[in-house]
């Protein structure tokens, strides 16, 4: 059953309210209405009985409507207020609005009320979401810094001119410098280093840089005290859309006791690599909020644009302004066009399928799409892995297909594509095939990372984050195949993963 909306109505004249909650009936809506005239009377409804939405007249006899405007601002913020009056100057609509109404119908024009009514209890309930995610988004990074505080090792973050940025202040207790000398950039982790140990480890990162990213370092650096500590070095390149390095992020030990045990390297691993997650998660939730800016706030403006446009066609004649109402006809075709665009371009960015309707219709949906967008022949060969794969681990199954078929439709220009996902072994195996132009794998692997791009790269360090591997056949003119192996977690031994890396 739909939950009637609570109006509160501030007018003096009864016949007034009863024309407001007319209009209102004939958009369908479920409401129960009180009125109220004076000040006394609202701040008891306010108080005892919360209002879903506030009409309010702008002058009464013993109340006004600023005045209400202010009472509920003060109690009920959240409950949007829309002033209903019979004259109304531009310059006072303004104000009013400025002083937080969600907006104003004049009485004359009472047929705007109940699309401005709909409009305002969308926004609300928006408005409500997003402070529920920004909310979640400050736990998560809140969670983030404890977990940075919890892990025996400093975590930092660092670039390729040695620079580097440190999250706590255990450095200050390992080298006796405190974290913002090297915040400021005049202290670079090079200016530590004893130079015999600098070949080595710009060696390892050379050799990172053309393989996957990840790299394992022991150098020496020198303290404040002038001690001479051992360093194990581990962490990860982030690269950037050019193929560039963005940045590192990495943990170190002081190893100069000797190695760890191989337990607490292993506990060591498993809670950096859950620290990734961690990270990566703030980008997914970034992907979200940007897919629901898209869908919700430019989305909706377009959509107006184009109820506006469609008035305006309408109301032009057709014996005279033939030419006009041709170009409006135009413009909302291209309309439906844009709205058709950014549509698809918010569920890209968030794959809000997969909670909807489960793994193999997310990954059904994007085959689909080649066919929409595409005269390609495509197989869609797949068995029942709903209920597998946590939704972390789901969305990176999804980036993954993804980045496989956006590569297939802008590089191969195939004629066909099948798809197959096969369970067996304890793991779920992924099969992409097409009849593509192909290409040297060898050739595009052996670039330098500026030329080489994020593709492969990012589909075989999502396929590694799930426990699994991914592995690329191709030749020139002889199409490409690609498979990847994911191992089905055991339900309590499964991990947090990171829900996908940009791509």
């Amino acid at each position: 059953m739909v939950p009637r909306l609570r109006i509160l109505i501030v007018e003096d004249q009864a016949s007034d309210a009863e024309l407001m909650a007319f209009e209102l009936r004939q958009a369908n809506l479920t409401f129960t209405a009180r009125r109220v005239d004076n000040d006394l009377d609202f701040i008891r409804e306010l108080e005892q009985s919360p209002p879903d939405l506030i009409l309010s007249d702008h002058h009464l006899p013993h109340f006004n409507g600023p005045a209400a405007l202010a009472l509920a601002q003060e109690r009920c913020p959240d409950v949007p207020f829309i002033f209903v009056s019979g004259a109304m100057g531009e310059e006072v609509a303004i104000d009013n609005l400025k002083r937080g109404a969600t907006d104003y119908v004049l009485k004359d024009r009472l047929s705007r009320l109940a699309p401005a009514v709909k409009r305002a209890l969308r926004e609300a309930v928006e408005i409500r979401e997003r402070l529920q995610a920004e909310e979640a988004l400050r736990q998560s990074e809140q969670n983030y810094r404890l977990l940075v505080s919890s892990i025996p090792a400093v975590v930092y973050k660092g670039y390729l001119d040695w620079s580097v940025d440190f999250f706590d202040h255990k450095i200050e207790e390992l080298t006796g410098y405190k974290r913002e000398e090297f915040d400021s950039r005049r202290l670079k982790w090079l200016d530590l280093m004893v130079r015999e140990d600098l070949p080595a480890a710009q060696k390892a990162i050379r050799r990172a840089r053309r393989g996957d990213g990840a790299y394992y370092r022991e150098f020496r650096i020198r303290t404040r005290d002038d001690r001479i500590l051992w360093i194990q070095d581990r962490g990860q390149m982030i690269f950037n859309a050019e193929g560039g390095v963005e940045f590192f992020s990495g943990v170190f030990f002081d190893a100069t006791e000797g190695q760890r045990s191989k337990m607490a390297l292993q506990e060591s691993e498993r809670r950096l690599r859950y620290l990734s997650s961690e990270l990566l998660t703030a980008q997914e939730h970034e992907r979200k909020r940007l897919s629901m800016e898209l869908h919700d706030e430019l989305g909706q403006s377009l959509t107006v644009m184009k109820l506006r446009t469609r008035a305006i066609e309408k109301g032009l004649r057709p014996d005279e302004q033939s030419d006009l109402k041709q170009e409006c006809l135009e413009l909302l075709a291209y309309l439906d066009q844009v709205i058709d665009n950014v549509r698809r371009l918010s569920r890209d960015l968030s794959p809000s399928i997969l909670e909807d309707l489960g793994l193999l219709a997310a990954l059904k949906y994007l085959v689909d799409g080649i066919g929409k967008y595409f005269l390609v022949e495509q197989s869609f060969e797949v068995q029942d892995l709903n209920g597998l794969f946590s939704l972390e681990s789901q969305i990176i199954i999804y980036r993954i297909f993804q980045e496989c078929l956006h590569n297939i439709t802008k590089h191969a220009g195939p004629c066909r594509v099948s798809v197959a996902l096969r369970q067996e072994d304890g793991a779920v195996t992924f099969n992409i095939e097409d009849d593509g132009v192909g290409f040297d794998v060898t050739q595009i692997s052996g670039r330098d990372a500026s030329r080489r791009g994020l593709g492969l790269v990012a589909l075989y360090e999502r396929g590694r984050m799930l426990g699994g591997s991914c592995q690329v056949w191709s030749r020139q003119g002889a199409g490409t195949k690609i498979v990847c192996r994911i191992p089905i977690p055991h339900k309590k031994d499964e991990q947090p993963v990171a829900p996908g890396v940009a791509g």
